[in-house]
């Protein structure tokens, strides 16, 4: 049996799955069209195709709204990551992590904007993580900006930081707050028409805090990133709040982080959960 990942297979003699990150999956390799359409629902529509499995139910509905005929195919498998047991690096203060690639996209500016604002409420550490425009450097010079790390380096820096602080804009899915939550940090972040899918991840004052933000839709989101306007400043109050909720109230912290550990090492993020179910589909596909 074969196992896809981020593809479709055209075998014609073995059965199998697909792991789907997002809709946008089906048409890498052709546009997305009347012609591509009809060519991919063929190759889902196929006896060898066994199953689909969206990470999220939010890509479940995408998916089944395109290709409406393969539902009884489609079956949500959301990914796992590892957890490893780790020893915290004990600190008088607070620190909060922020760590991206693409800075703009990703909320960088209004990130340190609201760090900035936190800072100046609070005696803590900040560790921002990305590619930053050097004059963003110079303005927010008061913040420990690092260039990218190495992901040994970074797991060192998640066991330092306390609060995952990550206001991205767009995310196909979000492999990052599985990566703080598996550390034990509280993730505050934000739901955008590019972020469908982090409630599905993080669970609002269960896991961290997702603060809705509606204002951005389809490619608006590569155009308003650059700059801070009326909207931006909503957010940035509400960011602002959240995390210093999370900085005054020790007991709220420790909550939320054991309650991102367990979704690791034993709720739906597990490996051991992810494990069962793709046993299960592999058996079914083989009958």
């Amino acid at each position: 049996m074969i196992h896809c990942a981020h593809c479709l297979s055209l075998n014609k003699n073995k059965p199998w799955v697909a792991d789907i990150e997002s809709f946008w999956q089906f048409w890498i390799s052709m546009k997305q069209g009347v012609i591509s359409k009809y060519g991919v629902k063929k190759i889902l529509l196929s006896k060898n195709c066994k199953k689909i499995m969206p990470w999220t139910e939010t890509i479940k509905k995408d998916v089944q709204k395109i290709f409406p005929e393969i539902k009884d195919k489609l079956e949500v498998v959301p990914p796992a990551v590892t957890f490893t047991e780790f020893e915290k690096k004990k600190s008088k203060k607070v620190t909060l992590l922020y760590s991206s690639r693409y800075f703009w996209i990703k909320g960088g500016l209004v990130a340190l904007e609201s760090l900035r604002r936190i800072k100046k409420k609070f005696d803590i550490n900040i560790i921002f993580i990305s590619h930053v425009p050097e004059n963003l450097k110079r303005e927010y010079s008061e913040i420990n900006i690092l260039e990218i790390v190495s992901q040994e380096k970074l797991k060192e820096l998640y066991k330092e930081a306390d609060i995952f602080f990550y206001p991205s804009f767009i995310d196909t899915f979000g492999f990052s707050l599985l990566e703080a939550m598996s550390y034990g940090l509280p993730v505050v972040t934000v739901n955008t028409g590019g972020t469908t899918n982090c409630k599905e991840i993080i669970e609002d004052k269960k896991t961290g805090f997702v603060i809705d933000f509606p204002y951005y839709k389809d490619n608006e989101i590569y155009t308003k990133c650059y700059f801070i306007g009326r909207e931006e400043e909503k957010l940035i109050n509400q960011l602002v709040k959240k995390t210093s909720l999370l900085i005054e109230n020790k007991k709220l912290r420790k909550k939320m982080a054991k309650n991102c550990m367990k979704e690791i090492k034993s709720g739906k993020f597990s490996i051991r959960k992810r494990n069962r179910k793709l046993k299960k589909i592999y058996q079914e596909a083989l009958k």
